[in-house]
């Protein structure tokens, strides 16, 4: 091998190395953010590699992508196709929107939100004003809601439901506070846990985000009660990050994830869910200049194991 196709083999080996093993330096977070770029780099070097028959490059750069693929998928949702519903158990769809990325046009979010029609909304990042605009605006759809009003900052948070909220709970992530929320009905009794992690951008390093993750990851092993459980909002991080991985293993939850799309805007927002749910979707929410503006999932309850797969 000529030397220049080591030095290139070496960083190769060298990146994909830090994605899965990702030390302690903040330009981590930069490559973590833009793996599946890396991958379509390194499929695009191993194809250019063949055609001027540099076999060992072909061969490095085809077996970094497979590893890093393969690392990212194994943190996603692990089913080969999402089940579905026979209608023999209750459907519920959840969904969580970016209200910053509809540029302050609040008739878009209205219109958004009825076409979507899920049965609990959460919102975080929100003006006073565009809090009490939802509510009033949604009132005849969605008849329960709790909010958490700190002047439009990262912390302020809004869940609307159309199923009773039987309980509300507000804690807090080293400062930084969260909501839990109880819903029931005849159908169906779970919690939802609208949740957002501190930016890296805001504190500069990753100590404040791992925790908070530890503290969530407490705090839902001790305050769900056996009852199926949500997780559901900004995290500020891609979902194959060590932090991710680390509240995932401790809560033993479910990535609702089986995939990312490449779009403007890195796949920050998440959904987790707990045993007595099953995931039946998730879909990425766009909007016709193809930012990303939210996240919405598909589940149904499934206390008694009732529902199998279906292909």
């Amino acid at each position: 091998m000529k030397l220049k196709d080591k030095i290139i083999s070496f960083i190769l080996v060298g990146i994909a190395l830090i994605i899965v093993l990702q030390p302690r330096f903040r330009s981590v977070e930069v490559i973590l953010d833009n793996a599946l770029i890396v991958v379509l780099i390194y499929v695009s070097i191993g194809m250019l590699s063949a055609l001027f028959d540099r076999r060992q490059l072909v061969y490095i750069s085809l077996l970094s992508a497979l590893v890093i693929t393969l690392y990212m998928k194994n943190i996603s949702n692990d089913n080969l196709l999402y089940s579905k519903n026979d209608g023999s158990l209750p459907n519920l769809e959840v969904c969580h929107f970016n209200v910053i990325d509809f540029d302050g046009d609040n008739t878009e979010i209205i219109k958004s939100i009825i076409e979507l029609n899920p049965e609990i909304l959460s919102f975080e990042a929100l003006s006073p004003m565009l809090n009490k605009y939802l509510i009033e605006n949604l009132k005849n759809r969605y008849a329960y809601n709790t909010f958490i009003n700190r002047g439009g900052d990262i912390d302020s948070k809004l869940i609307l439901s159309k199923i009773p909220i039987t309980g509300v709970d507000t804690f807090y992530l080293k400062g930084h506070p969260q909501l839990k929320v109880g819903v029931s009905n005849k159908k169906m009794n779970i919690n939802l846990i609208c949740s957002n992690i501190t930016p890296v951008m805001y504190n500069n390093r990753n100590s404040i985000q791992d925790a908070q993750i530890d503290e969530l990851a407490e705090y839902v092993l001790a305050n769900t009660d056996n009852i199926p459980t949500i997780v559901i909002g900004e995290f500020n991080q891609v979902y194959w990050s060590k932090s991710i991985r680390y509240l995932l293993a401790k809560t033993k939850f479910n990535n609702a994830r089986r995939y990312v799309y490449l779009a403007k805007r890195n796949p920050y927002e998440h959904i987790f869910y707990s045993e007595g749910l099953v995931c039946l979707k998730i879909e990425e929410l766009f909007d016709n200049q193809s930012n990303n503006i939210g996240i919405k999932g598909a589940f149904v309850i499934n206390n008694n194991n009732e529902l199998t797969i279906r292909y």
